[in-house]
């Protein structure tokens, strides 16, 4: 067992497939712009805005994306912003 709902086992199998009936095409993937990217990822069953972002960060390494769906990250920042408020209080 590897963890994995059935819904996230559905989504790899249906991406798999749509591979290999060359629905979707990792080449082309990799020359769009952002837009495309989400557009494209996203529009596959059981793939979100989310797993859009992750593919056009890491797979392909685009630069200009902030994954505004990505809760760990954005409690990351409300953390630091928190922290960087206090310490501007205390100098105050």
């Amino acid at each position: 067992q590897c963890g994995l709902s059935g819904n996230k086992v559905k989504a790899i199998m249906s991406l798999k497939e749509s591979f290999q009936r060359n629905e979707i095409d990792d080449e082309l993937i990799l020359r769009l712009d952002y837009g495309g990217v989400k557009s494209a990822i996203s529009s596959l069953w059981g793939f979100g805005e989310w797993s859009a972002d992750m593919c056009a960060i890491f797979y392909c390494k685009l630069e200009d994306v902030f994954p505004t769906g990505d809760r760990a990250i954005i409690k990351g920042i409300e953390k630091k912003k928190s922290k960087f408020f206090f310490l501007n209080i205390k100098k105050e």
